[in-house]
């Protein structure tokens, strides 16, 4: 046999699919061939188990969040709690997410969560930390308020989160959860870009929903990517500079099926409201709208 043939051979020999289309002639080639039919199945057998291994040993650092991200451009979440889970999924289900990644920073054993493209860091929010979540390169911090911190701390804690950032990552992009409006100047003035206070904006909303019955399903289907009409923030088309913003509204309403609710314009991102008719529509202006899906919006 050649070389070539001989390899075959061996490799046949060695996995035991023994097709049997070529076979040692000789005496010494039938001695070789024995040897290798002797440890040929625990030859492979170990390379088999040292390839599972290493991927075994991978998946367990990576859900005991043990392991640095090398993704970029991701939305870190910072901190866990009973509101994490249901974060993950409005996440997941935008479409904008479908080739970003997300990683979970928070001081817990394991991963709360075993999904395709969530990550895991384990550790409180510090400067090994935020290298290890690579934050350095993600598209938005989402600061969640610490369960564990008696409730007049949580803010403050939230606040010199939020400045840890900063300084480490200047021009990061921060959401952060507060539980008390009344510190809602001081993230701000540390740095974060969006401050959300849930007990403020459930207040809000009950309040409403008992002096107009029923608009709590709207508001519910229009704040969640998972079903029915959602709000979405676009960029002023080319096409539209210059124009009128009634006229525009009934353009994307006709063409698209594209409420327009106002506008996001200036360097201070100031937001207009339910623009007056006649508002001519600057370069740089940003539209908020509702619609079906991200795709309505191309």
């Amino acid at each position: 046999m050649n070389f070539v043939d001989s390899l075959w051979w061996a490799v046949v020999t060695m996995t035991t699919v023994g097709y049997g289309d070529i076979s040692p002639a000789s005496t010494g080639g039938k001695l070789v061939g024995v040897v290798l039919m002797l440890t040929g199945i625990g030859i492979v057998g170990l390379f088999t188990a040292t390839v599972a291994s290493v991927f075994v040993e991978n998946k367990i650092l990576e859900h005991k969040g043990m392991r640095d991200v090398l993704t970029d451009n991701h939305i870190v979440l910072c901190g866990w709690n009973s509101q994490g889970t249901n974060i993950l999924k409005e996440l997941k289900a935008d479409a904008k997410m479908e080739y970003s990644d997300i990683v979970i920073l928070a001081e817990i054993e394991q991963s709360p969560v075993y999904e395709e493209q969530v990550h895991f860091v384990k550790g409180s929010l510090n400067h090994d930390t935020i290298k290890k979540a690579n934050i350095e390169n993600a598209s938005t911090v989402i600061l969640l308020s610490d369960d564990s911190v008696e409730s007049g701390y949580r803010d403050a804690k939230t606040v010199m989160d939020i400045l840890l950032l900063k300084k480490a990552c200047p021009n990061l992009y921060i959401c952060a959860e507060l539980a008390d409006s009344i510190t809602v100047n001081h993230a701000l003035q540390a740095g974060a870009n969006e401050v959300v206070v849930v007990s403020d904006f459930r207040s809000k909303l009950l309040a409403q929903a008992a002096l107009d019955h029923g608009i709590t399903g709207m508001v519910s289907e229009l704040v969640s990517n998972r079903y029915g009409n959602v709000f979405y923030k676009t960029p002023l088309p080319d096409s539209y500079v210059n124009r009128e913003f009634f006229n525009i509204f009934c353009d994307m309403k006709k063409s698209r099926n594209v409420i327009c609710l106002g506008i996001q314009r200036g360097s201070d991102d100031t937001v207009i409201t339910n623009p007056k008719e006649d508002l001519l529509l600057e370069q740089g202006d940003m539209l908020l709208v509702v619609a079906e899906s991200r795709d309505a919006l191309a």
